[in-house]
């Protein structure tokens, strides 16, 4: 069995990803060189660096976030980009209220119909919290930032 046969029996058989199997080479002896070099086989990509998204990458965030505050109709609006597991893996996350900030009881945003939002790079939408009148929304993938915008605004009414 080659290097790339066993790379892909332990991703297809095993509940590991790239960034497990990688960490399990490493402690095995593997440099990054050879690593990465299995990985351009593997996955036949021609650059040394992998990307998850495929919806966006780190460098359209700014992009879409500027395309959300203005096609967003929801009273209250906060976007945010999370690099918390690496650019690579970039996240958009979007707090909503169906109210405006001023009718707020206390001005504290988690006491009005609100609801937090996480989009992931590879267009995965899911909802993470949501309290009062808001609706609730299932773990949905997303196609295109188009798509994102209606699905979303369709809970602001």
């Amino acid at each position: 069995m080659t290097h790339v046969q066993a790379y892909r029996f332990m991703l297809n058989k095993t509940n590991w990803n790239d960034f497990k199997i990688q960490s399990y080479m490493r402690k095995h002896g593997w440099n990054h060189k050879e690593i990465q070099d299995l990985m351009k086989k593997v996955h036949n990509v021609k650059s040394s660096v992998i990307t998850a998204g495929t919806l966006f990458n780190y460098e359209d965030t700014e992009n879409i976030v500027d395309r959300l505050m203005k096609a967003l109709q929801f009273p209250y609006k906060m976007i945010q980009v999370s690099t918390l597991g690496g650019k690579e893996r970039a996240s958009i996350i979007i707090k909503a209220t169906l109210e405006s900030k001023d009718k707020w009881p206390i001005g504290i945003f988690h006491n009005a119909s609100y609801a937090i939002f996480h989009l992931n790079s590879d267009g995965v939408l899911e909802q993470s919290h949501q309290s009062g009148s808001f609706p609730k929304m299932r773990k949905t993938r997303i196609k295109d930032v188009p798509s994102l915008i209606k699905k979303l605004n369709g809970l602001s009414k």
